[in-house]
């Protein structure tokens, strides 16, 4: 089953600015980065089309794998804390036969060039979820504010 993550580097930094909030910082790191492995499993989900004249009919698992696919985030140990903290989000598909037809190492020579691997997916959206944390930061830091304000 091939996995695939995210990593925050130099999170610990970006938490240190927020001295008093981690866990509005947490929770918004931790949704921007379930939105990008959905992002990425629903891209994984699509089927090419298929070869021309090709007769086989296709039994939809592989797609099925993706979409019920869970999103795992590990953070530590249920808070950030500087010097420990890890947000990562992991997708995996249970289908025995993704690494042939989705795999970057094992992918069967009919689906290369058809079918996206797994890393190609990550490497498209490589922006995309960057841009997803720097948004969940942003939104940290004025929920922190806003909330600094009213209390």
């Amino acid at each position: 089953m091939p996995d695939k993550y995210v990593k925050i580097h130099d999170l610990d930094r970006a938490l240190s600015a927020f001295g008093e909030a981690p866990d509005i910082v947490r929770e918004e790191v931790i949704e921007a980065t379930e939105r990008a492995g959905d992002a990425l499993t629903k891209q994984l989900a699509t089927y090419p089309a298929p070869p021309p004249r090709s007769r086989y009919v296709r039994t939809g698992n592989l797609r099925r794998g993706w979409l019920n696919a869970k999103s795992i985030v590990r953070d530590g140990g249920g808070r950030f804390a500087t010097g420990s903290s890890i947000v990562m989000v992991t997708y995996s598909n249970p289908v025995t036969y993704t690494p042939y037809v989705q795999g970057d190492t094992r992918q069967a020579r009919i689906h290369q060039g058809r079918w996206d691997t797994i890393g190609t997916v990550q490497e498209r959206n490589e922006a995309r979820v960057r841009g997803e944390l720097e948004t969940a930061v942003r939104r940290a830091a004025l929920r922190i504010t806003t909330e600094a304000g009213s209390g």
